[in-house]
Formats: structure tokens, C-alpha cells, sequence
């Protein structure tokens, strides 16, 4: 019996319609089978309505840098751990990333981060010159931004002690010198860059502004030298003629009695415009205090000469009834009633001091100590109930 064979053609569409029944099939059952499903919540995933806070708490997808004491997502911690782990980096690794950190933290203005983090980068045992120079500038830079100019300067020093030809940190190094006024230094550094980069316009108008703020540096320290010495001998001259006239001087310094210091002539009160100090005609002219312990006030008188009596001051102070001080309410104070006193701790004593005296007669008696620059006398009514209860606090009234 002969086999009848159908056509090549015949049997592939009938392949093609089993294969697309079965496809349909599959289809349908797939269907069926989603149809069945019960609704189930999804509560894995990120909740809607902070979706957004979500992505950034996630590396991949953060666009914020970390702040500073924000909290930290594990997974950011761990990829954090991970590319600082030395059992995972090399040092030169964990040098570069530190350095990237900080490259990272200088652009976003984190000066003391980004500080933090070439200082970390220079601890590791990085062999790599270059990259040490990267971080010492960078880190100078980052120091230079947070006002620190001598620890900028160190670092472009040690930048340039790895790469003596580094014109970043010739220029850090340079800028540093001149925000702390050493231009001569500054001038050196900005020379000795301008002959590697001639181009260079920094460092062309940085050494422009250092050689004449230097100039103008050294025309102030002439003349102050010469004020110095203008000063020294008038010192001079005011101690000679202090000492001529037997005043005696108490020294600030308690061991020192037996000498005193021209600084020692300072009066204390805040609104004195000038010490003791000598005139055209070599009188001493003094600043002197009136005290008035009845009342707790005082007056300060700011030039007192030497030749001029007490009395004369008391006239203009308590003489005129437009001037009477607001404090002497029943109008005791009169010049001619008043009674003045120093004291003589040594003994303590209250010394009388007679009002037609001339203040040079007074400061040269061997019991008058001049204290802190500036004569002090104590006022009071004269027999009056205060007087006698005042006198009575010391041990004699001479």
C-alpha cells in the first residue's frame, strides 16, 4: 500500500493553529485565575504620601547632602562603612575618598567638615605624593575660609615641602601671609611663584598690594620708633621732676615699693583724658580725685597744677549756687566750711590737710602716698555730726 504524504506547507498551519490555541488557552487561564484572586494590601513598599522622603533616606535616589546629626538610613551607614573599611580600601582608597568628601563639603560651603575630612584622608598611611599634596592644599584652602590663616598657611608650607613647584598652595601660602600683615614673606612667596607661573594675575596684584602695604608698614614703625622715643624722654623728664620734688609714688605691684614704673603714673578713672604730665613752664599737672563719703560721691577733677591751692578748686565747685552739686540738699557744702583729709594707712591715720595749701605742699609730705596715678582727698563739713563719727573710724587724726 502506498503512503499518501501531505504537503510541507498543510502541516505547518497546522502547527501554527495548535500554538495558537494553546496560547489562547494559557491566556484565558492566566485571566481566570487573576479574576480569582482576593485584594490584598502591598504594606512592604513605600507608604504614598511620603514617598518622596522615602527616595531621599535611599542612596540611589537622594539628591540632599547628609546635615549635620541627621540620622542616617543602615543602608547609607553600611555603604559608608564599607568604603571607609580598611580591609576593603587601600590607603591610598580611603585617602581619595576622604579627599572626595571633602571636595564635596568645600563646595557646599561645610569648611569645617570638609576640614575634617582631608585631615582624615592625611592619617592614613597614603604613599601617594601627589594626592598628599591635594589634601594638605585643599585642607589649607578650607582653613583659609574659616578665618584660620596660620593653620592654612602651615599646610600650604607642608604642600610645598612635598611639590616645591605647587602653585595652588604658593598662592594659598601667599594670601596668608599678606590677611596676617608679614608682606615681606608674602612679596618672597608671590616672587617665587610668578617665576613658575609668570601669568599668574593673583599673584601679580597680591605682590603689587603687599609691596606697598609694606612700604607703608615701615613709615608707621619709623614713626612710632620716633613717638617711642619722643615718649621716653618726656618719661624721662616726668619721673626726674616727680622724683626732684620727693613725691612718692605707690607701685602697682605690692614687692616692688622700693621702685615704681612710669605705667604706675596711669590714673584708673574711665574718663580721664591724660595722666599726670608736666606743662610748657615743668609744672605738674595732675589728675586728682575729692571724695565725699557722707554722700558716696566724688569729683574728678582732670587738671590739677601743683601750684594751685585746694581752696581755689572748693571756690569753683561749691562757691556759686548755680553749680552746687544736686546731692547737698541742705546747701552745707561751702568752701569755707569744709575740711579736707588724706590717709595715712601706715598708721592708720586721717591727716588734715589746711585749704589754702598748694597741692605740691601736700603730695611731697613723707605720709602721702600717690596711688594708681591720681591724688585722692576726703571732703567733709567741718564739725558737722558726720566729721566727728568719720574721724572717729581711725586710730589718731593728726
Amino acid at each position: 500500500m502506498v503512503r499518501r504524504e501531505e504537503p510541507i506547507e498543510i502541516m505547518a498551519d497546522k502547527k501554527s493553529e495548535k500554538r495558537n490555541q494553546l496560547i489562547q488557552k494559557l491566556n484565558e487561564d492566566l485571566n481566570d485565575y487573576i479574576s480569582n484572586l482576593k485584594p490584598k494590601k502591598y504594606e512592604e513598599g513605600w507608604a504614598e504620601d511620603k514617598w518622596e522622603e522615602e527616595m531621599e533616606k535611599h542612596p540611589v535616589f537622594r539628591t540632599q547632602p547628609i546635615k549635620e546629626g541627621e540620622e542616617v538610613s543602615p543602608l547609607i551607614e553600611a555603604l559608608q562603612q564599607l568604603k571607609y573599611d580598611p580591609n576593603e580600601n587601600t590607603p591610598e582608597e580611603l585617602a581619595k575618598n576622604y579627599k572626595d568628601d571633602g571636595n564635596e563639603n568645600f563646595r557646599l560651603k561645610k569648611y569645617r567638615w570638609a576640614v575634617d575630612c582631608y585631615s582624615e584622608g592625611l592619617k592614613q598611611n597614603c604613599q601617594d605624593a601627589d594626592l598628599r599634596v591635594q589634601l594638605f592644599t585643599n585642607r589649607a584652602a578650607a582653613h583659609f575660609h574659616l578665618g584660620n590663616y596660620r593653620s592654612s598657611l602651615n599646610d600650604a608650607i607642608e604642600a610645598r615641602t612635598l611639590k616645591t613647584t605647587h602653585t595652588k598652595a604658593i598662592v594659598r601660602g601667599s594670601l596668608c601671609f599678606f590677611e596676617l600683615r608679614l608682606y615681606k614673606e608674602c612679596i618672597e612667596w608671590c616672587s617665587e611663584g610668578l617665576a613658575i607661573d609668570k601669568e599668574n594675575e593673583t599673584l601679580k596684584e597680591l605682590k603689587i598690594n603687599a609691596m606697598k602695604l609694606k612700604e607703608l608698614k615701615e613709615q608707621e614703625m619709623k614713626q612710632k620708633s620716633l613717638q617711642n622715643k619722643k615718649d621716653d624722654e618726656s618719661n624721662g623728664k616726668l619721673k626726674q621732676a616727680i622724683m626732684e620734688r620727693g613725691i612718692k609714688i605707690k607701685p602697682r605691684m605690692p614687692h616692688l615699693e622700693s621702685e615704681w614704673d612710669i605705667h604706675d603714673l596711669e590714673t584708673s578713672h574711665p574718663a580721664a583724658k591724660q595722666n599726670v604730665h608736666l606743662d610748657k613752664e615743668n609744672n605738674l599737672i595732675w589728675p586728682v580725685y575729692f571724695l565725699y563719703p557722707e554722700f558716696a560721691e566724688t569729683d574728678f577733677i582732670q587738671k590739677f597744677d601743683e601750684n594751685t591751692r585746694f581752696f581755689d578748686h572748693l571756690k569753683v565747685m561749691f562757691g556759686s549756687p548755680e553749680n552746687r552739686p544736686e546731692w547737698d540738699k541742705t546747701n552745707s557744702y561751702i568752701p569755707e566750711k569744709l575740711q579736707i583729709y588724706f590717709e595715712y594707712s601706715e598708721e592708720d591715720c586721717l591727716v588734715s590737710v589746711n585749704k589754702n595749701s598748694a597741692l605740691q605742699e601736700i603730695l611731697r609730705d613723707d605720709r602721702y602716698w600717690v596711688k594708681n596715678g591720681t591724688p585722692a582727698f576726703i571732703i567733709m563739713v567741718q564739725n558737722s555730726e558726720f566729721e566727728k563719727d568719720f574721724r572717729g573710724r581711725y586710730k589718731k587724726v593728726l
